[in-house]
């Protein structure tokens, strides 16, 4: 087993058969910020019996921890196509049998802008833009695969894989990569 490192996975195991990439969870200081948000909400609860602020509080304080210990397994082989969250489950996880996928792709986040902040002399300036600015804020990973509706009918749908930062386009190209290897090894 070949083991290596790149920008944007903190490990990747490359295999004959397969490649299992690991991803950290980004954003360390607002994660901790939230556990400490999640762990007062939740004293609150305890302190007031407060139904709603208690459950808020506990969801907040798990998306702390996830944000925290959390790291993106994405699995590409044979038989299928994975992305799921570890140690702690999240809800964007991902599973796509190998048969079904036609392709992968990235395409740029676009956000619009009406305001540009410039920095001078240790002083935010704010300017209102004349026409709105777009930019790119990150990247979205595409796969393109079959759906078998109930009435056995397929078509082609497009599935929203893993979002890349700007910093990371290596990264989302590099997934994009591994993906289509394992589709043209699969047609061969």
């Amino acid at each position: 087993m070949k083991t290596s490192y790149f920008s944007g996975f903190f490990r990747i195991k490359e295999t004959e058969n397969e490649i299992i990439l690991l991803r950290k969870w980004i954003w360390y200081p607002l994660h901790i910020v939230t556990l400490f948000v999640g762990v007062w909400g939740m004293y609150g609860f305890f302190s007031n019996e407060m139904i709603w602020q208690g459950i808020l509080a506990i969801f907040i304080f798990y998306w702390g921890l996830c944000g925290l210990f959390n790291y993106i397994k994405i699995t590409i082989n044979d038989e299928f196509i994975e992305k799921k969250n570890y140690p702690f489950p999240w809800f964007t996880g991902v599973k796509l049998s190998t048969k079904d996928f036609h392709s992968a792709g990235e395409s740029a986040i676009i956000a619009t802008q009406n305001t540009r902040i410039d920095r001078v002399g240790g002083v935010d300036i704010t300017h209102s833009l004349l026409k709105p600015q777009k930019t790119t804020t990150g990247y979205q990973v595409k796969l393109w695969a079959d759906k078998t509706w109930s009435d056995g009918k397929k078509n082609l749908v497009t599935i929203d894989f893993q979002e890349f930062t700007v910093g990371d386009y290596e990264a989302a190209e590099f997934l994009v990569l591994c993906l289509n290897k394992f589709k043209r090894e699969k047609d061969k």
